[in-house]
């Protein structure tokens, strides 16, 4: 952690003057949700940052005073909350991500959809639907056995 954080992290801890409540922050509720949102698409942190318009140095000493505040029990905070928020977007997305590899394993997917309808002789209308599902992808399982258990199914190279 930077000399700042700690700085900031132990300021933050003492009680303040409400006559000179210091700079407010510009971890605004509306700046949150831009960072945690983009997190939550896959942008790494960085990216996030500038994403929400915010300087990488402002966003890492925000993560540092977070992971501080939930070390010292203050989960309340707009810092931990801001951790908190990072790190259930990241697993919202790892899990998304699994789910669809799954699923391209499986196959099944709807990837195509085509009803016609037709006027039969006597008038009524007969309504055809025909559906185009994906095959199973075996390269979807095959890549989940290699990431998951790389004792068994990961790649080996020998040095020649």
């Amino acid at each position: 952690m930077t000399a700042r954080a700690k700085r900031r992290h132990e300021a933050s801890k003492k009680p303040r003057d409400p006559a000179h409540p210091g700079r407010p922050t510009a971890l605004t509720p509306e700046v949150h949700d831009l960072i945690v949102n983009a997190k939550r698409a896959g942008l790494p942190d960085w990216q996030c940052a500038h994403f929400a318009g915010v300087a990488s140095a402002s966003y890492v000493d925000w993560r540092q005073r977070g992971a501080l505040d939930i070390a010292d029990g203050r989960p309340d905070s707009p810092y931990a909350k801001l951790v908190t928020g990072l790190e259930k977007a990241k697993s919202d997305l790892i899990a998304a991500s699994l789910l669809r590899i799954q699923q391209a394993g499986r196959g099944g997917a709807l990837v195509e959809e085509t009803t016609t309808s037709v006027k039969n002789a006597d008038g009524t209308v007969t309504t055809t639907t025909k559906r185009k599902v994906a095959q199973p992808q075996w390269q979807a399982d095959a890549w989940m056995a290699e990431r998951s258990q790389p004792q068994d199914f990961g790649r080996t190279f020998q040095n020649v």
